[in-house]
């Protein structure tokens, strides 16, 4: 079951930030964006805090993302993405 936007970001309803505005124009759940919407939202995102970050990517990576995007069974693809996106959150240790 989704959880609305407030589960995933830290913002209260009402604070008149970008990501309340988000959810008054798109839903709770972000429902009044299409599929293909929310995947642009994802890559644009995505694109900006992979530029923020220091550090080069290794031509490892590379051809394995080359290798995943020519893959012919994407299925997959978006569970990978949800790992990934899961893993690249920051770890607290007690």
């Amino acid at each position: 079951m989704p959880k609305p936007l407030g589960y995933y970001a830290n913002f209260s309803p009402g604070d008149e930030s970008a990501l309340d505005e988000l959810r008054d124009m798109f839903g709770e759940y972000l429902e009044k964006l299409t599929t293909k919407e929310k995947f642009f939202m994802i890559a644009a995102i995505s694109a900006q805090q992979s530029h923020d970050l220091k550090g080069m990517i290794s031509p490892t990576v590379h051809a394995a993302s080359g290798g995943i995007l020519c893959d012919k069974d994407k299925t997959d693809l978006t569970g990978l993405l949800a790992a990934l996106i899961d893993y690249a959150k920051p770890v607290h240790h007690p």
